[in-house]
């Protein structure tokens, strides 16, 4: 009887044991990291370009991959907001641009391998009035925040090497409510975040030294806001692309004294490392 004794003794410690070890290397809860995989897919021809699609969650992905200078045709932008997630694998420019019948709108302008996303805002111009010609001002290479008129556009690829390009549009069905605490670096797009009526401030921080831009774009492709702007090439008089601070932004129905609640994704453009903190709560009105 002692032997046995002994023996299940010694099962239960280490029973225990194991169980302690887990629970502190665990720190008791588990962890999970999600994180955006931009796959290359090495194409043989630097003409040939092969193309996929698939519908998630109310988003439809058109997926283009290839090699080198391509121009990617009949491209339809839905109304929305369109995000253009992208790579190169290469040691020159990397340059992604939509195509209009009168004017370039300019997505990506890099240099060598590169990852990142994109955001713009498609909406028709004259459904904000009565004039339809406002319209014909939808494509502008002035700045990436200018609103893009729904239709057909070519899609100009210029790279040394093998690049990849999502285009994701439509409207899903929901998304997080805040809080929100998101850390990462260059360009980037935080999809959805759900704002209900109130202030919530919006705390950001960047690194990096030459661009930190942060703007919200509502899920319609109706509005665009606006709310860091930190860039050493447009603007003279910025001599550090470092940043940090907070927005207030008032969500309310009322277009004049705020920005309608509903849902937004939050574009980043950065040549350094960020994050973006949205509290719980929001000051109510």
């Amino acid at each position: 009887m002692g032997k046995k004794l002994k023996l299940i003794l010694g099962i239960t410690g280490l029973v225990i044991l194991i169980l302690i070890v887990r629970s502190v290397t665990s720190g008791g809860e588990e962890e999970v990291v999600v994180k955006e995989e931009f796959p290359l897919v090495e194409i043989s021809s630097a003409k040939q370009v092969s193309s996929d699609s698939e519908s998630i969650e109310g988003i439809s992905i058109d997926s283009y991959s290839g090699s080198g200078d391509t121009t990617l045709n009949d491209v339809i932008l839905e109304s929305g907001v369109l995000i253009i997630r992208s790579a190169h694998e290469g040691s020159e420019d990397f340059i992604v641009s939509l195509v209009g019948k009168e004017a370039i709108q300019v997505s990506f302008n890099e240099t060598g391998n590169f990852t990142g996303s994109v955001a713009h805002s498609v909406y028709k111009a004259s459904d904000f009035s009565g004039d339809p010609g406002e319209g014909k001002q939808g494509l502008s290479e002035e700045s990436i925040f200018e609103l893009l008129e729904p239709g057909t556009v070519s899609i100009e690829v210029t790279a040394d090497g093998p690049w990849t390009i999502d285009l994701l549009q439509g409207v899903p069905p929901g998304g997080k409510q805040p809080p929100v605490d998101w850390k990462s670096s260059g360009q980037g797009v935080i999809k959805w975040i759900e704002f209900e009526k109130g202030n919530f401030k919006i705390s950001m921080e960047h690194t990096g030294a030459k661009i930190f831009q942060a703007y919200l774009l509502k899920s319609d492709g109706s509005h665009t806001e606006m709310m860091v702007d930190v860039d050493m090439e447009s603007n003279p008089s910025v001599v550090d692309g470092r940043w940090s601070g907070a927005e207030l932004i008032n969500f309310s129905p009322d277009y004049v004294f705020g920005v309608e609640p509903g849902l937004y994704a939050l574009a980043i453009i950065a040549d350094g490392e960020w994050t973006v903190t949205i509290p719980a709560t929001s000051t109510r009105k």
